[in-house]
């Protein structure tokens, strides 16, 4: 008789420890803002802990789980939860394992393609507002039925623009295609913590969310566009991003002897906390939610 996978995954980082003395790295890349309390033992065993959605105040990252409610002053100042604070670094999605550099002609000033019923208010709300730029001329790309993916990289790449609001999280994988496709993402603004950030005017456009915002951008954009050059070669790899922050740990001698650099992509498929295979230079994975995009 066998386990289910699930109560496996679940025991594994609790108990493996006892079993290794390999340092241990947390990797969750799941929508949520938060870090479910069944994780918590993860953190603590982790040298650190690499969150996708890491909100712009970590502590939100407790509510309701490792914390009943909003963590106040009182549990900030505890000992336990600063130890594990302290763990916390951002990490980026990327473009997705898929992407690739591509070009086609520009028919569109801006496209859009993805889900908006039971998703983002920042998507319903923005859709309205984008669809209305048509009636002043601007070419508003927005398929009427879901495409396949490789319709989608041809119509991004036509594009000069592409709407990339928040989903069920702020990272997206289409803020790093499109710039490999040779098109400017236009973003709501940040609410996380972000590794290498794309920056405004420069790889991207950032908005306000409030009503106007994203027409406003979209106006001033097109034309800057025009001339702004695709930022491929500066997408951060995640090997590099867990290497740099377990290296910046060993200058401080946070991590003791036993950590090395780290040269690992992050596994984005798989159930929650499932076991990677250790790196031959001595670091053990652990990949959280997977991303849901």
């Amino acid at each position: 008789m066998r386990a289910p996978p699930a109560f496996v995954a679940t025991l594994m980082p609790r108990y493996l420890h006892h079993l290794h003395r390999v340092p241990t790295v947390g990797i969750d890349l799941g929508d949520t803002f938060g870090i479910r309390a069944h994780n918590s033992s993860l953190i603590d065993r982790s040298v650190v802990y690499f969150k996708r959605e890491l909100p712009v105040d970590k502590w939100q990252v407790f509510f309701r789980s490792a914390h009943w409610d909003l963590p106040g002053s009182r549990w900030r100042r505890k000992k336990p939860a600063q130890r594990r604070l302290e763990k916390l670094r951002p990490i980026t999605l990327t473009a997705g394992p898929w992407a690739s550099p591509g070009a086609a002609e520009k028919t569109a000033d801006i496209f859009f393609a993805g889900q908006v019923d039971g998703n983002s208010t920042v998507r319903a709300d923005g859709l309205k507002e984008l669809l209305a730029l048509r009636q002043e001329g601007i070419v508003v790309d927005v398929p009427e039925a879901r495409i396949e993916h490789d319709e989608f990289r041809r119509r991004l790449a036509g594009a000069w623009l592409a709407w990339s609001p928040s989903g069920l999280g702020w990272d997206c994988y289409r803020h790093y295609e499109s710039g490999l496709l040779g098109t400017v993402p236009v973003i709501n603004n940040p609410t996380i913590i972000r590794h290498a950030p794309l920056i405004h005017g420069e790889h991207c456009f950032y908005y306000a969310p409030e009503p106007g915002g994203l027409s406003a951008a979209v106006r001033a954009a097109p034309d800057a566009a025009r001339a702004w050059l695709a930022a491929s070669e500066t997408l951060p790899d995640v090997g590099d991003v867990m290497s740099g922050s377990l290296e910046d740990r060993e200058d401080r001698g946070d991590a003791g002897d036993a950590v090395p650099a780290l040269r690992l992509r992050a596994d984005r498929a798989g159930a929650t906390r499932r076991p990677c295979r250790p790196d031959p230079r001595g670091c053990l994975l652990y990949t959280s939610d997977a991303a849901d995009e």
